[in-house]
């Protein structure tokens, strides 16, 4: 074992292959690794344990520690870390006080920018060594902050930093999930005597065993237990939620020993006054505050230095408050609440938890306390202040309007895994029409965004219902949720249709009184059917006007969203592409960065439809960065699932591992256009990987037994990919059924995607007659805007007319087909097209600067398009959350696959190289 990493150094009985898969972790990988395990497990202990080692091999060790005293106030930890180290230069010390000021209030902070700040300044603390960042009690860590940190270190991997964290629950926080954890089992009896043994407690053996067994294996109960003595614990104690009984019992035992005085001080310290000047100004006259602390210094419950009191464990802090009365509690936060400015937040929240029944100045103090956490960016705290101060009012009128404005702070939250328990609060709490249909509405969306979208259909029904009455904008609004849902779930399309119906019949929806509603509509009619919508949605979405200049954001925004998505359903890319764009640039100049990610995540779809791979993967990789940065679990499963498809087109070797783990993760039946595009992308990669049968198989999945698609846009875009597989293997008798159904549910109507795609499937089953309809699926109008589509028919047409004996006109479409998969990036479909043009009698032609590009790693590609704007090493990382060391070696990398020996020979194989290029 490494020097400094042995449990015994530290004290520790049986923990030696836990620090060892603590340091592997640490020094590979993500380096990231969360520690769980029930109070008193030990994981204290194990962090510092894990910090001394790290330490002695000369890492910089940045300490921080959750408190449920501070879970309320926003950024609280995040300012703990920007405390924790001195910075190396004036640069790395100036980015500290930026993302200080503006947490503290300068403004309404970028979360993106933040959490990009945040990670530089980490990589830059310490830019020769290793720094280990220790994360204790990570459940009590402030919203604001959690996001930041799970943000950073799930960015940590190739780095020099480090994040271990510590944590009471059974699963990793939200965000963390894709990290490993560490699960401290209870110590086995023997470890647990040897653990008494060598520290010199209950030596006498039937005192021993009975503290052994009361303990459980839980290292602090041990310790408590045989420090006051088995026989000495009372037999019933008052059992705090966050304390294991044994321990409460042993620390019960202890407490009552300690003067009046010195507990008071203590239950002071635990409600959050750890400052030695704040409690010397609590207890006032009573007495120095060092002399009363003293007893509980001797009985080794705290420390005092550096202007703080520590106390020795978290379950010692957590006991002395869940000990206390509440009574007590509510005492002792109103004498800290005297001690803070009225404008400071810990006054307020300390004036919260003294108060019991309702009242008005608390809950005033509270919606301003909201106003600055929501204006420094913490958006959860802001809620929670606003949700306090409505329970804290009685005047109905008034708690409702109070609850309307903690709905919409809590939808801007983002972070959606404690918004449904927040939802039926307020269902609960209030008879207003409108909050308890925005409180459904707000449940649907958390539910829809961690896969639960059956259930989210359910609760939009009841939204709908009492949004129809109220708030017809709103009802509109959730209903175009019901659309997407009913899109992603490929069920209860009628019930869709029952509600457009109802909603039609009593709200304005044409494009002159109701712009947004008439988007809305075709939207939701798109959804209804998306495989063959009528003409009139075709009709509406070309005549559609565009909203005057000065229309506001809120407004223009989600209509040319509605839009594109609409488009883009309708294989119309270019209008696709201008909608969504328009609306992506008025959400970032509007601020309303929260809106982006459906925005984001459909603009993606249409960039791979149509062969921007590039585009594609940078739009995955935003989609993923907003969704970690707000908490929304779906659209970062979207995002992360269109990288790893644009990974399985250009035959990256790990994209079948990337969308195995993506498909495992996936319940099957909530989001079916996920799992269909999961399916539809590790058939793409192991065809990339020459691995036809198993591609075959993944393409057949789209469709169940008798041939009904799992998703019918989905599946049916897929159609030619999967007769051309069947073609590869022998098994077109497979999907004859297949395609003889999708004809009947297909209107034959010229320029359509889908009636391209049905002829190259046909074109398989027709033998010799297989040429008109390789002509139509290659040359019809609209072909050219699919081009990975268009190539593959070229492809296969080439073969069959190559075949046929016809070998000039077959050269003309493999040449074509050979320069499409090369300039897109597709290498092994260009490498078939070479092989098919060596067979027909001659070389592809070679368009080295797109051969070149397709070469790099999606990473590298990036980092070249970026460096070839000028930007320096530092300036790449920072957009791209690297290191700038990591910058320099993918560059190193790039280079010779490039053949430039410089930056400025950049600019000209990016132009060269690009798959967007005409």
């Amino acid at each position: 074992m490494a020097q400094g990493w042995s449990g015994s150094d530290h004290g520790l009985v049986a923990r030696d292959d836990e620090l060892r898969s603590v340091r592997r972790h640490l020094t590979s990988g993500g380096r990231v690794l969360t520690v769980l395990g029930m109070a008193g497990a030990g994981k204290t202990a194990l962090l510092t344990a894990a910090a001394a080692g790290a330490a002695a091999e000369g890492w910089l060790v940045l300490r921080l520690r959750g408190r449920a005293t501070e879970a309320k106030l926003g950024f609280a930890t995040l300012l703990d870390l920007l405390d924790a180290a001195d910075a190396p230069d004036p640069e790395t010390a100036a980015l500290a006080g930026s993302v200080r000021e503006r947490v503290l209030g300068g403004g309404t902070p970028d979360a993106l920018r933040l959490r990009r700040d945040v990670h530089q300044w980490l990589l830059a603390l310490a830019p020769d060594e290793l720094v280990l960042v220790l994360v204790d009690d990570a459940q009590w860590v402030d919203p604001a902050s959690w996001l930041v940190l799970s943000f950073v270190a799930n960015r940590l991997a190739d780095s020099t930093v480090s994040v271990l964290l510590a944590s009471r629950t059974d699963a990793p926080a939200a965000g963390l999930e894709d990290q490993p954890v560490l699960h401290l089992a209870p110590l086995v009896p023997a470890a647990a005597a040897e653990l008494l043994e060598r520290v010199g407690l209950a030596t006498d053996p039937v005192v021993r065993s009975a503290v052994v067994q009361q303990a459980a294996g839980n290292p602090l109960a041990l310790l408590e237990l045989a420090r006051v003595g088995s026989g000495a614990v009372p037999s019933a104690t008052r059992v705090h939620p966050t304390v294991p009984a044994a321990i409460e019992a042993a620390f019960a035992a202890e407490l009552p020993a300690l003067p009046d005085d010195t507990r008071w001080v203590l239950l002071l310290a635990a409600a959050g006054g750890t400052d030695l000047a704040v409690l010397a100004r609590a207890v006032g006259d009573t007495g120095d505050v060092m002399a009363l602390l003293e007893p509980a210094e001797r009985a080794d419950l705290v420390r005092v230095g550096d202007a703080q009191v520590s106390f020795r464990h978290p379950l010692v802090e957590a006991a002395v408050y869940g000990l206390a009365g509440a009574r007590q509690r509510r005492r002792a936060h109103a004498r800290l609440a005297d001690l803070f400015p009225v404008e400071d937040d810990r006054h307020v929240w300390h004036l919260a938890a003294a108060t019991e029944g309702p009242d008005e100045a608390v809950a005033t103090a509270l919606l301003a306390s909201a106003e600055r956490m929501r204006d420094r960016g913490a958006q959860e705290e802001a809620a929670d202040a606003v949700v306090r101060a409505a329970e804290l009012t009685a005047d109905p009128d008034l708690r409702d309007e109070r609850m309307l404005n903690g709905l919409s702070l809590s939808t801007a939250v983002g972070h959606v895994h404690r918004l449904s328990a927040l939802a039926a609060h307020f269902r609960r709490r209030s008879t207003h029409p409108v909050v308890r249909a925005k409180a459904a509405q707000l449940h649907a969306y958390v539910l829809a965004q961690t896969m639960q979208q059956a259930s989210a259909q359910d609760m939009l029904q009841v939204a709908l219902e009492e949004m129809i009455k109220v708030d017809d904008v709103g009802g509109w609004a959730s209903l175009t949720t019901l659309a997407s849902l009913t899109y992603q779930t490929c069920r209860r399309r009628e019930v869709l249709a029952h509600w457009l119906e109802r909603y039609e019949a009593i709200t304005p929806h044409d494009f002159d009184d109701q712009p947004l509603n008439a988007a809305a509509r075709l939207w939701i009619i798109a959804a209804l059917d998306p495989v063959a919508p009528p003409a009139e949605v075709r009709q509406r979405l070309r005549t559609a006007p565009d909203l005057p200049s000065g229309a506001p954001a809120h407004l223009a925004a989600p209509y040319e969203m509605l839009l594109g998505a609409t488009a883009w359903v309708l294989d119309d890319p270019g209008t696709a592409l201008q909608r969504l764009g328009r609306s992506g640039d008025l959400m970032r100049l509007s601020g309303a960065v929260q809106q982006l990610p459906q925005n984001v995540m459909t603009l993606g779809q249409v960039q791979f439809d149509t062969g921007r791979y590039d585009d594609a993967d940078r739009s995955g990789r935003q989609l993923v960065d907003l969704s970690e940065a707000y908490g929304l679990p779906y659209y970062r499963a979207a995002g992360r699932e269109l990288r790893a498809r644009v990974a399985a087109v250009r035959g990256e070797p790990d994209a079948v591992a990337t969308l195995d783990a993506l498909l495992t993760g996936t319940e099957p039946g909530q989001s079916v256009s996920l799992e269909a595009n999961l399916l539809a992308g590790r058939a793409l990669a192991l065809s990339a990987q020459r691995e036809h049968e198993a591609a075959y198989q993944q393409w057949r999945g789209l469709f169940d037994a008798d041939g009904t698609p799992l998703h019918p846009h989905v599946s049916l875009r897929s159609l030619g990919e999967l007769a051309a597989a069947a073609d590869r293997v022998d098994r077109l008798d497979d999907v004859v059924a297949i395609v003889r159904g999708a004809e009947g549910q297909l209107t034959d109507l010229p320029g359509q995607r889908l009636t391209r795609v049905l002829a190259r499937a046909k074109a398989h089953l027709a033998g010799d007659a297989a040429g008109p309809l390789y002509e139509r699926a290659v040359h019809e109008g609209g072909a050219a805007d699919f081009p990975f589509e268009r190539a593959g028919a070229q492809l296969e047409y080439g073969g069959w007319l190559r075949r046929q004996r016809r070998a000039t006109d077959a050269r003309d479409h493999l040449r074509s087909a050979h320069q499409t998969f090369t300039r897109i990036g597709a290498t092994a479909w260009a490498a078939m097209a070479e092989a098919e043009l060596r067979a027909a009698g001659v070389r592809a032609d070679g368009d080295h600067h797109a051969a070149r590009w397709a070469a790099l790693t999606a990473q590298e590609r990036e980092i070249v398009r970026l460096a070839a704007t000028g930007l320096s090493n530092k300036e790449i990382g920072q957009a791209l959350f690297l290191s700038p060391r990591t910058v320099g070696a993918h560059l190193y990398h790039a280079f010779p696959k490039l053949g430039v020996t410089a930056r400025s020979q950049l600019r000209d194989v990016v132009d060269g190289g690009s798959e967007s290029r005409d």
